[in-house]
């Protein structure tokens, strides 16, 4: 019982750490066009599918990819 007990006091305080985190941390992010670009994926990628997440996802990569190394159907 006693365990039982601890382990949910631990649960509590680790969700009201989270939460204290979440809530500073909408406070941090301003409204950028960076962040309002990724919110705007989130609400997307949060109401997809298993499938088209899944493709989706690839989408995102490939885009992330040609942003960091350059377009690949300009290099031959």
């Amino acid at each position: 019982l006693l365990q039982y007990n601890d382990k949910q006091s631990q649960s509590a305080s680790s969700s009201g750490k989270k939460r204290k985190f979440e809530e500073n941390h909408e406070e941090d992010v301003g409204d950028t066009e960076v962040s309002l670009f990724v919110r705007s994926i989130e609400k997307s990628l949060n109401g997809m599918d298993a499938r088209t997440f899944a493709l989706a996802r690839l989408e995102i990569s490939r885009v992330l990819f040609d942003c960091q190394y350059g377009d690949r159907k300009l290099v031959q």
